[in-house]
């Protein structure tokens, strides 16, 4: 602690904001020096306004803000470059998301929460006509990766970036510039369900809108990753969830065995990956959402893009995503090695 103020008394942190920085000048720039504490009175003389001392402090804070390097699946992420939010995730329920029948026999989506505001800056909102209809992810200044059954149109539908809850204006609104999607044979379920979003001007990176990492074509997505998924909208199995606040779950990963038993072989290809049922639209609410996947205290990479599951959220049917590390190369072709 130290104290701050004027000995005759008439300026204390009571006539301000309590909780309030103390900011020093050295010459160069400012540097956050205290941040209100407590007091006797309001602007008394000889009773000084109390500041924590934040240099005391500066390792426990570097400690949870993972420094100026983070290390993920053995590739170095420098702290400008991706995957990492100035906002810490909160309210994140530890357990996976899980399904469970009540009484009268409706399946109910467990330990899906709120989302604190801008935790997730990677996350978009695809609107048509101020309304929203599929989730997207940033992953550079100039594109979005969403699924192609979202159906984006250029020049008329909007990307909204540092959005939390829809209601309230976001931090950006772009114009779709070019849709680029990935071919399809036209099956369905579909095999590849893909789409790269080009906005029309480029998304200005701040605390509340930021890119996610791309994992390279090798990296193996195991049981050393946790992952979550994140999105707007409803669905009849989360009914306290508000579809209009961006909400979160962690989901666990299928293997792909046990996928293709509830599935069926020819259902299952190398271009998807399977999550617990709870991942699947019937159950969060939410097309588009992100299977978004870190090691221990390391940043965020994009695994994988929701593409389809039971219609009915079955308890015992897995969720089905696009697995971006299979699209990696087309995913640079388009955008000129991002």
């Amino acid at each position: 602690m130290f104290c701050a103020g004027d000995p005759e008394g008439g300026v204390d942190a009571c006539q301000g904001d309590s909780g309030g920085p103390l900011s020093c000048y050295t010459g160069s720039r400012y540097e956050l020096a205290g941040v209100v504490s407590w007091g006797v009175g309001c602007g008394r003389a000889r009773r000084p306004g109390v500041y924590t001392k934040v240099q005391v402090y500066i390792d426990w804070i570097n400690e949870l803000i993972q420094g100026e390097m983070s290390m993920s699946g053995g590739i170095t992420v420098t702290e400008e470059s991706c995957g990492q939010s100035k906002i810490l995730t909160c309210r994140l329920d530890s357990r996976p998301a899980w399904l469970y029948a009540t009484l009268e026999g409706e399946v109910r989506v467990g330990s899906v929460t709120e989302a604190c505001a801008n935790s997730w800056p990677w996350q978009v909102s695809l609107q048509s006509k101020g309304r929203h209809y599929c989730s997207g992810t940033l992953i550079h200044h100039h594109w979005v990766l969403a699924p192609q059954h979202c159906r984006s149109k250029p020049t008329v539908d909007t990307v909204v970036l540092g959005g939390h809850d829809l209601r309230f204006m976001a931090a950006q609104t772009i114009p779709v510039d070019e849709v680029f999607s990935h071919p399809h044979d036209g099956t369905f379920p579909p095999t590849s369900d893909l789409t790269l979003i080009k906005l029309s001007v480029p998304a200005r990176f701040d605390d509340t809108v930021f890119p996610v990492c791309l994992p390279r074509e090798d990296v193996k997505l195991d049981d050393s990753w946790s992952c979550v998924t994140t999105g707007w909208g409803s669905s009849n199995s989360a009914p306290k969830v508000s579809s209009a606040i961006l909400h979160q779950a962690r989901l666990g990963l299928v293997n792909r065995t046990a996928c293709r038993e509830s599935w069926g072989e020819d259902l299952i290809t190398d271009t998807q990956l399977c999550t617990d049922p709870a991942g699947s639209v019937s159950c969060m609410g939410d097309s588009g959402a992100p299977l978004l996947c870190q090691k221990i205290n390391g940043v965020f990479f994009l695994f994988g893009v929701v593409t389809w599951g039971s219609p009915s959220c079955d308890i015992s049917t897995p969720a089905v995503f696009s697995r971006l590390s299979a699209y990696h190369s087309w995913i640079t072709n388009i955008t000129n090695d991002i």
